[in-house]
Formats: structure tokens, sequence, C-alpha cells
């Protein structure tokens, strides 16, 4: 069997355990998001509860950190995120990763208070989409996207993830799951 298909069958299994034990996503949009403003933009959202002023950090597909106009480039109150590339003409693929700080609040959906992100480190969600030289891109980050960026990274061992790989890594969550989540706003 070979490495792709081990790695997607524990992204099943994975996102059964996360489904069933996250916290409720809110009244989100099922639809694909395309959106974004100017060349070299990723824009999304970020929800494990709505992550409020989260550190987003992009990297690219071998991992390393791709420079953004603004640093660092932080969550809104409703968990979205604007951050428009140095390089513009940048093409490939983007992991998102959203982490915390003593700034950084995670909305309690339940009892609709922000409560500290204290005591959380490294990233607390990741996603990853691919992008066109000068092309916005939405690429939200949830439970669900970071078996997305799991996947693509382990598939791609010490090489660089090709927009094939990010493609397969979606297709195959989208089709365990009905939906694709990378596209799904929260």
């Amino acid at each position: 069997m070979s490495q792709f298909n081990k790695l997607t069958k524990l992204a099943i299994a994975v996102s059964v355990c996360i489904g069933l034990a996250s916290c409720g996503g809110g009244g989100g949009d099922s639809s694909a998001s395309s959106g974004g403003s100017g060349g070299g933009t990723v824009t999304g959202a970020a929800a494990k509860g709505i992550i409020q002023n989260g550190i987003v950090t992009l990297f690219d597909g071998a991992g390393n950190p791709l420079g953004t106009t603004s640093s660092p480039v932080r969550t809104s109150a409703n968990g979205s995120y604007t951050a428009t590339l140095s390089n513009a003409n940048y093409a490939g693929p983007v992991f998102v990763e959203i982490s915390a700080d003593g700034m950084t609040t995670i909305l309690n959906e339940a009892t609709g208070s922000s409560d500290p992100a204290t005591g959380l480190s490294g990233a607390l969600i990741k996603s990853v989409g691919n992008v066109n030289a000068g092309q916005p891109v939405s690429i939200n980050a949830t439970p669900f996207t970071t078996i997305v960026a799991e996947l693509v990274e382990r598939s791609r061992g010490s090489g660089n993830a090709t927009p094939l790989l990010v493609q397969q890594a979606q297709v195959a969550i989208t089709t365990t799951l009905g939906f694709n989540p990378v596209a799904t706003q929260p």
C-alpha cells in the first residue's frame, strides 16, 4: 500500500475522532470561497472556537516562511485574516499556521466568552492551499484543515510539497467528509 493511501486512511480515522471531539462550528457558509483582494493575497478564517488575535504564519511547500507585507499578521475578532505576500509572484503550496501568544483568545461558542489562549504553544491549527502567482486565494484553518495539512506534510517526506500533492490531499479529505474544509468558511 502506498504511503499516500496509508496516510489517507489515517486521516479518515483522525477526522472522525476530531469530528466527534471538536467544538461546534459556527453558522458557516458551505460554498467554496475564492475571495481576497489584490495579487498575492491569502485570506481566510481561523476557528477552533473563533481564534481572536492569533498569529498567522505562511510557509512555502518546503516549509520555509513566506514574507508578508505586514508582520505579524493576526486574526481579527471574527477569526478572519488577510496576509499579502511580499513576493506577489509566488506560486505553489502555501501552508497556513495559526499560533497563540499572550494576546490571543478563543471564543467559547457555548458561553459567548473569549477565553485566554494561555498555556497553548505551537500551532493551534494549520491549513494548506495552492496560490497562483498574483492571484488572491482563500485558505481557511480549522481542525479539519489541519488533517489536510498534516497529510501533505507527511506525504512529501523531506521533499517539497507540490500543488498536485495539495490537491490530492484536499480531494481525499473532501471525499471523506463530504465537503472541502479548506474552502468552507467556518
